[in-house]
């Protein structure tokens, strides 16, 4: 609809420039074919425009649908074909039984070596195993005294205690060393507790005997 009437719009105007157009060519043709009596008035004819208005364009008719194409039938199934007898088969020829092979058996697997008996730990290597292990302990727990470290003091402590069949230590005693490593080393002893419990071959309760040394690296 909106192109429709800018069409008719746009007809219009162009039809008003060229009636305007006619009305200036005539006037000045008239001019020069005038008479001399030059000063007399020319009358001008009115000329009048009407537009028409473009008349409503009907809407399109909407398209009809398609009618749906109808179902094709069914083919109708074809009738299965009659097998035809198969013929019998020929009976095979027999054949010969072969002699069955008898199992060989597998050679024997040679016997391992046999492994020569452990010699079980004694006592006395229990108890060996066991003192050296309570020092390494406490060794592990052993702090440098900041102010021997400072002053760059060295020295050794003799630590000696008793531990029970529990594991429990008793008759703890530390000598002959700078009151800075004693204190270490009473509390190296006891960040190490509880201790592991001895062997049970060993007896109780056992004497440990060992110097702890502070030596600047």
């Amino acid at each position: 609809m909106t192109h429709t009437r800018a069409g008719w719009w746009l007809l219009a105007i162009i039809l008003s420039v060229m009636i305007h157009g006619l009305l200036f060519v005539t006037l000045n043709k008239r001019k020069l074919i005038a008479s001399p009596l030059e000063n007399h008035p020319i009358e001008l004819t009115q000329v009048r425009l009407t537009f028409l208005q473009p008349s409503p364009t009907e809407p399109e008719p909407e398209p009809e649908p398609e009618p749906e194409p109808e179902p094709e039938p069914e083919p109708e199934p074809k009738p299965e074909p009659v097998p035809k007898s198969k013929p019998k088969p020929k009976p095979k020829p027999k054949q010969k039984s072969k002699p069955i092979a008898k199992p060989v058996s597998p050679p024997a697997a040679p016997t391992p070596a046999q492994e020569p008996p452990v010699n079980p730990v004694s006592t006395a290597e229990l108890r060996e195993l066991y003192l050296v292990s309570l020092p390494a302990r406490i060794e592990q727990r052993k702090s440098y005294p900041k102010m021997a470290r400072r002053r760059a003091i060295e020295g050794k402590v003799r630590v000696s205690f008793t531990v029970d069949c529990d594991g429990s230590i008793d008759k703890v005693d530390i000598q002959r060393g700078h009151k800075l490593f004693k204190r270490s080393a009473a509390q190296a002893i006891d960040l190490a507790q509880p201790f592991p419990q001895p062997p049970a071959e060993v007896t109780c309760p056992l004497q440990v005997n060992y110097a702890m040394a502070f030596e600047l690296q």
